[in-house]
């Protein structure tokens, strides 16, 4: 009898170790006991839910691995490198991982509603857009200690303390070159417009790709060159500097800048030509600046994500055709050369025009082929005219 209660007394331990391990799911306020898995759901039995059955979606579960009907016990998992209390304070996960990046620490661990999905352009929105950071990579969430889990790995390019301050005083350099051209009395609208212009005129986007620091605002500062993420960091820091609210912007393939909390958005990267007229100024295009979310989510601007630094303000910008009045509602002739000898008398280097409809616009292009050099003549522009530049997507029609 006594032998039989032992068994019993064993089994009864296995199966209470077994249902630890196998109630190591989360359904959002409570434990369950699993029955049986598939690749994309779970089926569950909780008391705590009307002792019904439940089918669960894997995704929208936390869960350490499936494997088979039973869930793996990772709660012992490293838990000497994992940097938590049982009582865990909500701490700003961007706050946490920029202090680390800054330490240049190699792993972290955030825990419950810490965790993020960081993309690379929370890492470019960061201070110096952190521009020593060769990679980030993160696991899937785990539970352990009673709480989620998600370790957080940083590679970092061969360089020293020394080597990222003396960089950080290249990239201070820079911007100051920049802001000194801004008058004193300029408005945000005016800062904004000409730290614009500036980066354009010093900055060459890199279509080999191949260059160091192309994605970071040192690369593009401080090297010369830069691809959408470098440009857009960039803008930002400049703006962060000014006291400007920005916001990074980024869609699948592209990334450009949000200011202030107006439906207002900058794309410096799209704006540049990488082309001189023949008197050697840079060709500067306006057709994305200041621009609305309507006119902006075209072609690779489809919004996907907003970086995390934000903070709110009363900063509202005007767009910039708008401002100036250089946008018509039909084809006229006249009006035409009034905007145009306005822009040429202000330094544009490209005089450009916005249509707020398609049929305006489809008019000045068919008009132009006969109006354009009696226009010429009659704005009397000196300037070259080499080319003609025509924008479907924004309804925009200008020339150099």
């Amino acid at each position: 009898m006594i032998i039989i209660f032992i068994v019993v007394l064993i089994i009864g331990i296995c199966f209470s170790a077994a249902s630890d391990i196998s109630t190591q799911i989360i359904d959002n306020t409570y434990q369950a006991e699993i029955v049986e898995t598939s690749e994309d759901t779970i089926l569950y039995y909780s008391e705590e839910s009307d002792n019904e059955w439940h089918e669960l979606d894997v995704d929208s579960c936390y869960y350490y691995s499936i494997d088979e009907d039973y869930i793996e016990d990772t709660s012992e998992k490293d838990e000497a490198s994992f940097d938590y209390t049982s009582d865990v304070d909500y701490r700003n996960p961007y706050e946490i991982i920029e202090a680390a990046i800054s330490n240049k620490e190699t792993h972290i661990c955030l825990v419950d509603e810490e965790i993020v999905d960081l993309h690379w352009i929370d890492v470019h929105a960061m201070s110096y857009s952190s521009f020593w950071l060769k990679s980030v990579t993160s696991n899937e969430e785990y539970y352990s200690n009673n709480h989620i889990c998600r370790d957080y790995y940083f590679e970092y390019y061969d360089l020293s303390q020394e080597e990222i301050d003396s960089m950080k005083s290249e990239v201070d350099d820079v911007v100051l070159s920049i802001i000194s051209n801004i008058p004193v009395d300029a408005t945000d609208f005016d800062k904004c417009l000409i730290v614009h212009d500036e980066m354009i005129k010093r900055v060459t986007y890199d279509h080999s790709l191949e260059r160091e620091h192309i994605y970071d605002l040192y690369g593009t500062l401080c090297l010369g060159f830069g691809v959408c993420e470098g440009y857009a960091s960039a803008y930002c820091h400049i703006m962060k500097i000014l006291g400007i609210p920005c916001q990074l912007v980024n869609s699948e393939t592209h990334a450009w800048c949000k200011l202030g909390n107006s439906n207002c958005y900058v794309d410096v990267t799209w704006d540049d030509y990488d082309a001189e007229d023949k008197y050697g100024n840079t060709i500067i295009s306006y057709y994305f600046f200041c621009i609305g979310e309507e006119i902006c989510q075209i072609d690779d601007h489809e919004i996907e994500n907003y970086s995390y630094n934000w903070s709110e303000s009363d900063l509202s910008l005007p767009y910039y055709f708008e401002k100036n009045n250089w946008i018509l509602s039909y084809y006229d002739y006249d009006s035409v050369v009034e905007i145009i000898i306005e822009q040429v008398q202000r330094g544009v280097v490209m005089p450009t025009i916005l249509f707020s409809n398609e049929v305006a616009y489809e008019e000045c292009k068919e008009r132009m082929q006969t109006d354009f050099w009696p226009m010429i003549s009659d704005t009397g522009y000196s300037g070259p005219s080499e080319a003609i530049y025509q924008n479907d997507d924004t309804l925009t029609w200008g020339f150099n």
